[in-house]
């Protein structure tokens, strides 16, 4: 399913410190020892992964997964695996699109370069819009549905109808087509990262903040939400991935 080259090695658990202040901090879990701090906001325990991949893998993993699908205006700032058709967001139009919710490198060996087609001729006509085209192997975005987002085949299936009834995206012969939408930014990012074991899990507590999107009064919206996310590694084909279960937030 692609080249994953991190995520190697045991993990330790080991009792640290995260210090949840409300501030941006740099993406990363932060630790600071097990001595008592004075005058210090409450800290709580975290790991620490012995291979840093590990750790900036899962950071990699949540920043992109923020700016892209909680961020997006066809994700949502709320997920659930278990029912992932409910209410607003289709995880497939952030998989399957020209700013992705995950690192395709990840899950492919196809660079994502050649997955842009310049002209208009895809089957159903819909590049004549924008004159230009993205396309994604069908087996690989339903992997990434399933194996990374836990979503039941039978919730992809009503989110294929979802996304060409809303024309996001369209499946044709095992492709996914989704129309180029380059001008779309976002610049959410993720900070002070607390990571607990919950049984074969990991309960994942972070910020995320930053603006997401310009109106058309030029105005910008800033997000800063606490985040929480149930995760887990999975061992796929001898490879270690992030896999995200429920992902929930609030805003701050």
């Amino acid at each position: 399913m692609g080249k994953n080259k991190f995520l190697s090695g045991k993990k330790i658990k080991r009792a640290v410190c995260v210090l949840l202040a409300a501030v941006m901090l740099p993406a990363s879990v932060i630790s600071c020892g097990t001595a008592a701090i004075e005058n210090e906001p409450q800290a709580e325990c975290t790991y620490v992964f012995e291979n840093a991949k590990t750790e900036e893998a899962l950071i990699a993993f949540l920043d992109v997964y923020c700016k892209w699908y909680a961020a997006s205006p066809y994700g949502n700032w709320n997920f659930d695996s278990s029912d992932a058709t409910a209410g607003r967001g289709n995880m497939l139009a952030c998989i399957a699109a020209s700013k992705p919710c995950v690192d395709w490198s990840l899950y492919s060996d196809v660079s994502f370069e050649d997955r842009f087609i310049e002209n208009a001729n895809d089957p159903r006509g819909w590049a004549s819009e924008t004159v230009s085209y993205y396309v994604f192997d069908a087996k690989t975005v339903e992997f990434i549905a399933g194996q990374i987002f836990n979503i039941s085949s039978r919730d992809i299936d009503k989110l294929i109808l979802d996304g060409e009834r809303n024309r996001l995206f369209y499946k044709h012969n095992e492709k996914y087509y989704t129309l180029s939408d380059e001008n779309r930014q976002s610049f959410v990012s993720v900070s002070s990262l607390s990571v607990k074991e919950n049984g074969e899990r990991y309960t994942v507590k972070f910020i995320a903040s930053g603006a997401c999107e310009q109106n058309d009064e030029g105005l910008v919206r800033v997000e800063y939400r606490r985040c929480t996310a149930d995760m887990a590694l999975k061992r796929i084909e001898g490879r270690e991935y992030w896999s995200l279960y429920q992902f929930a937030s609030e805003e701050s």
